[in-house]
Parts: structure tokens; sequence; C-alpha cells
């Protein structure tokens, strides 16, 4: 469950300029272990726009499994 309203307060509470989505492969399993952006789905990919249009700020860290190995980092693309 997204709750983009909450997303959005919460980082603005908090002064957020980038923001972390963990979990990317419980929004879509073929994700799991992904570690490149242009190898997500679409369905993950447009769940990652949607969160970036709720929170106003860049995702720039997407987890895509439990282990530390298993993430896209994207804060060199800034």
């Amino acid at each position: 469950f997204w709750d983009g309203k909450m997303a959005r307060y919460s980082a603005m509470i908090n002064g957020c300029t980038q923001a972390a989505i963990t979990g990317i492969d419980r929004v879509d399993p073929a994700c799991f272990g992904v570690k490149d952006y242009d190898r997500l789905t679409t369905k993950a990919k447009e769940f990652v726009a949607r969160a970036e249009k709720d929170i106003g700020k860049p995702v720039t860290l997407i987890s895509t499994g439990p282990e530390m190995t298993q993430i896209i980092d994207l804060r060199g693309e800034l």
C-alpha cells in the first residue's frame, strides 16, 4: 500500500532532498536482485515515477532484495 500524501508530508517535515524505496521486488517480484534501473519492469518504473511525483524529490536508491548488494544506486545521476 502506497500513501502518496503521507510520503509527501514525511518528506516535507524531514527536509528530504532525495528518497529511497525499499522492497521494489514486492511491487513486482520480477525485479528481485536487479542492479540496473533499465532492467526494472515497466510496473516498477511506474511505481518509482509515481513516488517521485508524490514526494516531489528524486528516488536515488532502490532496494531490489534483502542483501546490501541488491541496490540500484542512482545518486551519481543527479
